[in-house]
């Protein structure tokens, strides 16, 4: 792709944070909604830049001059790589852009639950099904939490050795699971019913099973009758079969159910911003010639003082600073308001939720002010697994 003094014509997903201060020093930059990208707005566009929403295939793009697709997500399930490649379409994604994003969900969800069912979290074994770069931030931030960690990835089982990882079989018997795989639709190491009625079978009748990966990697029909039945379990859910119009009777089953926003973080996303910027810049041969990451307003109020004395255990003073920093609670309040809607808003409510997502700031913006001697809490530990999680300690 050759840059030249014509201004690109660039078409942008209008969910991509700084999209139009950041890429309008390369073109003019057309905002739409997902939804609303198809081959008729692209026939005069060189780039488009999408999130997930956004099939990009031959049916979209072929007979457009686009030369480079971008998307501001590390899946890619909703683009047809091989179809780019024989059209000699550029293609980047930004891949590891949220990950800390969906690790924090993990941890700040897992916590929420724990404190509801008194659900003691040291000790228990942690199953992770798909070990990429979510699945590793997450296995890491689970030992802050005193998680044992069982890892199952058959791509990279094959690559690395199967000394570290375990079958399926072996980690869903375990006392939390968690799904980061991606949807891989055909072959060896397909992701689709991933989790079907022969391994729900298998997992324990209290466990906390998460899916934050993608909606079809659990059968969710499946998941509601086994749900039923297993009372004692419980369901953390950001994805969704048949996004945007999930299964409600299955959402009111979910502890937590969110609008696939596990990866939602404001940084995240700016991440991926200026990951697809670079690589555009890097395909035309030119300077980047804006620096994303000074776009990000400082956060107010980031200094969060807390009385060890205050908290019973390590687990509860955790819970209290995640949940203050990130209200899952009021995430999975939302998205149960579309079960007050018809059937016919409800796809139109779960991509209004995503659209208007308030602004969430990762751990890292935040410093934890330690008070007090008379606690029973190891400051020494405490402050470690602060850290780790992300948090700034004094």
């Amino acid at each position: 792709m050759v840059y030249s003094d014509k201004k690109l014509s660039i078409v942008a997903d209008e969910n991509i944070p700084y999209v139009q201060e950041v890429f309008s020093s390369l073109g003019e930059v057309k905002l739409l909604s997902a939804r609303e990208i198809s081959k008729e707005k692209l026939m005069h566009s060189d780039v488009l830049l999408v999130r997930s929403v956004t099939a990009v295939g031959r049916e979209l793009l072929s007979g457009t001059p686009v030369k480079f697709v971008g998307t501001a997500t590390i899946g890619t399930d909703h683009i047809d790589i091989a179809f780019l490649q024989k059209s000699n379409i550029f293609f980047s994604n930004a891949a590891g852009s949220n990950a800390n994003s969906v690790a924090e969900y993990f941890i700040t969800s897992l916590l929420e639950v724990s404190h509801r069912r008194k659900f003691v979290l040291e000790g228990k074994s942690l199953g992770i099904v798909g070990v990429g770069n979510i699945g590793k931030l997450v296995a890491q931030k689970a030992i802050a939490l005193g998680l044992r960690p069982l890892l199952n990835d058959p791509p990279r089982a094959r690559q690395e050795g199967a000394g570290a990882f375990r079958t399926l079989t072996e980690v869903i018997k375990s006392d939390i699971i968690t799904c980061h795989t991606p949807l891989i639709k055909q072959g060896a190491d397909t992701t689709v019913h991933l989790l079907a009625s022969e391994q729900l079978a298998l997992m324990s009748d209290k466990v906390i099973l998460m899916n934050t990966g993608r909606g079809p990697v659990i059968d969710n029909e499946q998941l509601r009758h086994w749900k039923k039945k297993h009372a004692d379990s419980a369901l953390i859910l950001d994805v969704w079969e048949n996004e945007p119009e999930p299964d409600c009777g299955l959402l009111t089953l979910a502890d937590i159910a969110t609008p696939h926003i596990a990866g939602y973080s404001f940084d995240g996303k700016v991440n991926g911003t200026e990951m697809i910027y670079k690589s555009l810049c890097d395909c035309l041969n030119i300077a980047e010639q804006v620096s994303v990451s000074e776009l990000k307003p400082r956060v107010a109020n980031s200094v969060l003082e807390v009385n060890l004395g205050d908290y019973a255990s390590k687990q509860d003073l955790l819970a209290y600073l995640t949940g203050s920093v990130y209200d899952i609670v009021g995430d999975d309040r939302r998205m149960r308001g579309i079960l007050t809607k018809p059937a016919g808003e409800r796809g139109g409510y779960f991509d209004k939720l995503r659209k208007e997502y308030p602004i969430r700031r990762e751990f890292n913006n935040y410093t934890v002010k330690l008070a007090g001697s008379d606690s029973h809490i190891n400051k020494e530990d405490l402050t470690a697994a602060l850290s780790l999680l992300g948090f700034v300690v004094c």
